[in-house]
């Protein structure tokens, strides 16, 4: 079983040996794939990193979008908050008012009696 492997391994030298032509072409074509292959993963990477950036730009712009949102419902709520206040002060003193002329009529009407 020693020899045959020797014999094998003496063979496939002198194959090698008898053959560059084949292995020099074998080699051309697998450096041929090799840069091909390279090239697309290069080309994917490229998609992947632009890809990558138009996503995070698209993030960016909805965050910023969504801000700007925020910030007007904010204003709007504080916008509200204060006419909320003016008007319970109005009503405040549209009640004052209407107590102080209940008053005086009653005054009046107690008075006209007399």
């Amino acid at each position: 079983a020693g020899q045959d492997i020797q014999a094998q391994g003496q063979h496939s030298s002198s194959s090698l040996a008898d053959s560059p032509p084949v292995l020099l072409g074998e080699i051309s074509s697998l450096s041929l794939d090799k840069k091909e292959l390279s090239s697309q993963l290069q080309y994917q990477i490229g998609q992947a990193r632009k890809q990558l950036t138009e996503q995070e730009a698209s993030a960016e712009e909805s965050e910023r979008r969504h801000e700007a949102a925020m910030e007007e419902r904010n204003r709007a709520l504080e916008d509200m908050r204060l006419q909320l206040e003016n008007m319970e002060r109005q009503l405040k003193a549209s009640k004052a008012f209407v107590e102080e002329q209940m008053t005086e009529r009653e005054q009046e009407r107690e008075e006209h009696q007399k």
